[in-house]
This record gives structure tokens, sequence and C-alpha cells, in this order.
């Protein structure tokens, strides 16, 4: 986790499929936490694969892969994620990953209590030079929630980031 309190990616280079499921699935389900403000909080796999887009901007995946259960990636998709997300992260340009939105106990869908918006560049900046680096993917759990809030809608939809709409995963 960084000073913020948000997940950091290492180079993967040399991990082995399972490590990197369990990393995808740390990563995730931390963002996911981050974004319900719920460090209990549990990833709802089935809705974020049906729904993708009202949990994801499609500024944070590649192109050619769909969210799914981490047990159910393959290599490529799942070094694919990684790769994407740690050039997000090295760029420092925006966030590495967030969630737009989250499932509540009632089933409805919340507007996520962070957003890129919500942090500045300076911010991004000062993180980036500060990171806490997790060495074990299991150990790659939140442990902290984030202290920053948001109250506007995310306004970063996919035809915003000019990026074409998802493939359908059963297609």
């Amino acid at each position: 986790m960084d000073m913020s309190g948000m997940p950091v990616l290492l180079v993967i280079t040399e991990t082995k499929l399972k490590e990197k499921k369990a990393i995808v699935r740390s990563f995730l389900t931390s963002h996911y936490r981050i974004c319900s403000g719920n460090d209990k909080a549990v990833m709802p796999w089935s809705a974020i694969i049906q729904i993708q887009d009202n949990f994801v901007a499609r500024k944070y995946l590649p192109v050619d892969v769909a969210l799914k259960e981490p047990s159910k990636l393959q290599n490529w998709d799942t070094t694919a994620l990684l790769n994407f997300w740690y050039a997000l992260q090295e760029s420092g340009e925006i966030q590495t990953f967030l969630f737009k939105a989250w499932k509540n106990k009632d089933g409805d869908m919340v507007t996520s209590v962070v957003s890129d918006k919500s942090l500045s560049h300076l911010t991004w900046n000062i993180r980036k030079k500060q990171r806490v680096i997790v060495k074990n993917p299991w150990d790659y759990l939140l442990t902290a929630r984030s202290n920053t809030h948001h109250t506007e809608e995310d306004a970063d939809d996919d035809s915003a980031d000019g990026r074409p709409p998802q493939r359908d995963p059963e297609g």
C-alpha cells in the first residue's frame, strides 16, 4: 500500500500464474473496499462480469480483457491486466485503478466514495515517490482505508475516454 492506503503493484516478470491470480484478486478486492468505504466488502464477481461497465471505467482495463473471477483468468489475461495497471502506476498520470461504483447489501449500485478527481496531480506525484512495496501477494490485502471521500459523481465514462465499448465476454 502507498501512503494513502492505495494498493501498489510490483514487476511480475518472474511470477507464476497462481501468484498473479492472487495479486489480481487482492488488488481488485482492495480497490473495491476502498470504493465502498467498507473494509469487509465482498466482491460481487457475478455482477461485475454481467455489468462490468457499471463498476469500472474502461480506461482502467486493457482493451481486450474483461474482468472475471481471478481463478477463471488465463495467464495472458492476468499478465495483461497486471502489466497494464503497472504501466498506469508508473506513469503517475492517472490513478492505477478505481471502481466507479459498488453494490450495497440491498443490491443497489452506489457511487464510489473516492474518484480520480478527488486526488490532485500533486498528490499522485508525491504518492509515486513514497510507495510502500508489498513483497508477498498473500499480504496484499487492504489494511487501511483511504480517508479521501468524494461526493460528486464520476464523470469519466467510457465514451469520454474515446475507448470502444467492452467486448461481450461470451462472444
